[in-house]
C-alpha cells in the first residue's frame, strides 16, 4: 500500500446542511485523520485545513445548540486550521464576534483555497 508521510490537505465544504441536528462537517475530516493515523502517518506530519463558505457558514457559529462545537474544538486541538469564507459571512449578516473560537476569517474562500493550493496543500472537494 503507498502512502505519505507527510499530507497537506484542503478540505473545501460547501453544501453541507446549514446546522443539521447533528454534527455534518467534522466526521468526515475526522474520519480522514484518523485513517491516516492509524496507517502510519504521525499527527505532526498531517496539515489539513477546512475552508468553509455558503450556507455551512452556520455551522461554524459559536451559538447554543450547535452540533459541530465540540468537534470544531476536537480538530482545532488535532492541528486542523479551520477557515470561513468572508464573503459569505458578509452576505449571511454574520458578525466576526458570532464565530467559534480560532475559526479564522478569510478574504473568500477563492482566495483561501488559491492560497493554500499555492502553498502545495492537495484540494479535497467535499461539498464543494
Amino acid at each position: 500500500m503507498f502512502l505519505r508521510t507527510t499530507i497537506l490537505a484542503i478540505a473545501a465544504m460547501l453544501m453541507v446542511p446549514a446546522l443539521a441536528d447533528e454534527p455534518s462537517f467534522g466526521p468526515a475530516i475526522a474520519r480522514y485523520l484518523n485513517m491516516h493515523a492509524r496507517s502510519g502517518v504521525p499527527l505532526e506530519n498531517m496539515d489539513l485545513a477546512i475552508v468553509i463558505h455558503g450556507p455551512a457558514v452556520k455551522n461554524l457559529l459559536d451559538t447554543d445548540g450547535n452540533p459541530n462545537s465540540e468537534l470544531i474544538a476536537l480538530l482545532q486541538n488535532a492541528g486542523v486550521s479551520i477557515y470561513v469564507c468572508g464573503q459569505s459571512m458578509a452576505f449571511g449578516g454574520f458578525a466576526n464576534t458570532e464565530l467559534a473560537n480560532g475559526v479564522k476569517i478569510a478574504l473568500s474562500a477563492m482566495t483561501m483555497l488559491t492560497t493554500l493550493q499555492s502553498d502545495g496543500y492537495a484540494l479535497l472537494p467535499w461539498g464543494a
